[in-house]
């Protein structure tokens, strides 16, 4: 799994970090272009991920997020910024882990 190669320490540390979302039909998680700083797990509900069309608006499905999958990869594959938006179909709860790593440094002793 994602965790498996960390010590108890280095869990420790992500869970204190870490935040629990819940959040209700059609509130946005993250917006497409936003600074990306945190990677999601989807604990329940579904989450559709979106491309912006050229005016501005929500646009096109590209992807849906299922229970216990991860979302919001972009910092982890070297993004700055989130690449779509991810906006819930559903009432959701989800796991925010943060991805900077001057926070973890600062939690792990």
């Amino acid at each position: 799994g994602l965790f498996q190669s960390l010590n108890a320490d280095e869990v420790e540390a992500i869970s204190r970090l870490s935040s629990v979302k819940t959040l209700k039909k059609g509130d946005i998680v993250f917006r497409e272009n936003a600074p990306a700083s945190h990677v999601f797990v989807l604990l329940e509900g579904g989450v559709h991920l979106r491309l912006a069309t050229e005016t501005g608006d929500l646009g096109v499905v590209v992807s849906r997020i299922e229970e216990g999958e991860l979302f919001g990869l972009s910092p982890l594959l070297g993004s700055y910024a989130y690449t779509a938006t991810a906006q819930c179909e559903k009432f959701v709860t989800a796991v925010g882990v943060p991805t900077m790593l001057s926070e973890w440094k600062n939690c792990v002793r």
